[in-house]
This record gives structure tokens, sequence and C-alpha cells, in this order.
């Protein structure tokens, strides 16, 4: 009989009856003795176990979200998992039912927690509100579509605390949409010994949904706007949306009026993909839609005001061409959608008794 050895057991080679026993064991024993000695290192976790043909058992730890330096978090344990995704759907009313069933289809299978929509006219709004599906997973913000300014609705999963609306200084009525949100499962670490049940306390932020001036000699103006909504941030917050300026100098005035202390999670993540979001040479309607003169560039962000959250992944979504206008394969809208998973600390939590506060002043 060939025998070879295996984590310091020994096994007959798959040629030969299978036949397990562990070193120092002779086949001439009396067979029981045998079976009762090979089970009982198992039995007591005692040393290594012959398992029959094939690997040994391993052991396999779940696959959690790491950060750059390789350290694992435990979203279940000690941080909340928290998805955001921003789109700008675009206004127009080229087929606007098969558009809005593909947007559908990729928020549900995104299952972001909140999404921030640019661009939503009353049309669009009941086609999504109208879907049973979409309607078991999401409510919009503000509920009704007559509320709605500046185009900017939220979708989300998560409580809502607190919304408004904040008019913006230009020529083109522009305003910013302003939400606070209830993240349940926070732990308030000074009260750990303390007789309150899990979902007594919650972590509250906030998310600002911007749609700044379009036109590519409005800087100043869209300076102006960001410096509107700076008094309104708060961390943790997450001020997102369509920005209408790239990466590039002609920006600077807009950088520029960003209060301190953001970070720019698809540069945090990506140091050499530009993330176009407005990508002429891939995306046709962004193409057919441009301004005279405009180049492709990144006009959908996600910033975040708070230095203890960490971003697990960034991408953009929405780019699969699976409609078809003026005889060219399309994606759904002119941008692409950026959605963000961040890994949000338990502590520092706001108690669910604390008031509501409900405001829709602009």
């Amino acid at each position: 009989m060939k025998v070879r050895t295996i984590n310091g057991c020994q096994r007959a080679s798959n040629d030969e009856p299978i036949r397990s026993f562990c070193t120092g064991m002779f086949p001439e024993k009396a067979t029981v003795l045998t079976f009762i000695l090979f089970l009982l290192p198992g039995i007591l976790s005692t040393g290594p176990v012959c398992t029959g043909p094939g690997t040994p058992n391993e052991t396999r730890s779940p696959v959690l979200p790491s950060d750059s330096s390789g350290n694992e978090s435990r979203p279940n344990v000690s941080h909340l998992p928290l998805r955001i995704l921003t789109w700008n759907i675009s206004l127009r009313e080229f087929l606007r039912e098969d558009r809005a069933r593909e947007v559908r289809r990729v928020i549900l299978e995104s299952k972001a927690d909140v999404i921030a929509f640019q661009e939503m006219t009353p049309e669009f709004y009941r086609l999504l509100s109208s879907d049973a599906k979409f309607s078991e997973n999401y409510r919009l913000v503000p509920g009704n579509p007559a509320h709605v300014k500046g185009r900017l609705v939220l979708a989300t999963r998560l409580n809502v605390v607190e919304s408004r609306y904040i008019r913006l200084p230009g020529r083109m009525g522009r305003y910013a949409q302003k939400a606070v949100f209830q993240l349940e499962g926070g732990q308030d670490e000074a009260d750990s010994g303390s007789s309150k049940t899990p979902g007594d306390i919650a972590i509250r932020f906030s998310i600002m949904n911007l749609h700044l001036e379009s036109y590519l000699e409005d800087g100043a103006i869209r300076a102006s706007q960001i410096r509107r909504i700076a008094p309104f941030i708060q961390a943790p917050a997450l001020v997102l949306g369509d920005f209408n300026f790239g990466d590039g100098p002609e920006a600077n005035l807009e950088r520029q009026a960003i209060p301190e202390g953001y970070r720019d999670l698809w540069k945090e993540r990506y140091k050499v993909d530009p993330g176009l979001t407005w990508n002429q040479e891939e995306n046709p309607l962004s193409l057919m839609f441009k301004f005279d003169g405009e180049k492709s560039r990144r006009l959908d962000y996600i910033l975040l005001f708070e230095e203890s959250w960490r971003l697990h992944e960034i991408q953009m979504l929405g780019r699969r061409k699976v409609l078809e206008y003026r005889g060219k394969p399309i994606p759904p809208s002119d941008h692409y959608a950026v959605m963000a998973d961040l890994i949000v600390p338990r502590s520092n939590p706001v108690s669910k008794e604390e008031p509501d506060k409900q405001s829709t002043s602009d």
C-alpha cells in the first residue's frame, strides 16, 4: 500500500482502498480501535484531522472591506456601511419611459441608501414613483412632485429628519437641496454598559444636493453659489451633485470657494483616472448636447466633510449602452452616475430621543 503524509497524518493513495490512520498506528491493529483513534483527535480538536481524499479542511474568514493599508473593517461590529449615489438623469424628453426604466434598474441593483437626482422633471418623478418595486424600496424627497425646486430630488431607504431647499444666486433660478438622514445602528461608547437596546442610538448626517450654474463662462456665479451653501455644511456632511465644473485651471474660482476640510472622494481613491462623468468620447449623448468648445470633464462630485468616515469604494454607474437614439446605442443619460461606499464609525451618535426638526424653507 502506498502512503503519503498530509498535515502530520498518513493517508492511503487514491489508487488503493481508502484507509486513513494517524502516524504511529499500523494496519494490522484492530479495526475498531483504529477507527476510534482516528476520530478522537478531531473530537477533542487537539491535532490535525484527516478528512479523506482532497485538501485538509480550511477555516475562511469573511471578506471585509479594507483600507489602503489592508486593515479589515467589520461594518456589523464597529462600523456601518453607507452607500451614496448621485446622478443627473437629463431633463430631456427623448425616450423618457425607456430611460426611466433603465434608471430604475440601475438604482435598484445598486442598493444605494441615498440617491441624489438632478434634472428630475415631474414626468420622470411620476415614472419612478409609480413603479411598485421602486416604491417598495425607496421614498422620494419631497414626497410630492409639486414641491420640487430646482429639479432636485432625493430617493432614500433611510429615515429623513429634515429637508429643505436653499435658493442660490444666479440667472437660472437654481436651488440646493439639503436633507438630514438618520442611520440606524449607532453605538454610544460612553453608554456601552447601559440597558439601551440596538436601535436606540442613530447617527445623523446631512446631504447637500447641488446642480450649479451650467454655462462655461459662469465660474464666478458657481463660486457664489458654493459660498451661499457653506454656512449650511456641518460635519458629518456630503456635498454632491452636478457641479458643472471640471478639474482644470479654469475652475480655480469654484474650487477656492469650497469650504476647507472637504475630501474629494474620487480623487482620494483614483490618482490617475480622471473620472469623466461627462464623456464625449464614450457617451454619444454628451457629444450631442455639449456646449460649443466644451470638452469631456468630471462634472459630478461627491465631497465628504468628515475625517473619521472611511471610503471603501467609489465608481461610475449608468454606462451601459442599452438604448438607441438617432441610430446610436446610448446609456440612459448624458451624465454617468457616481456611487460611493463609505464605512461609518458607530461612535459619536445622536440619540433617537432627540426631537426631530422638520423644515421646508428656502
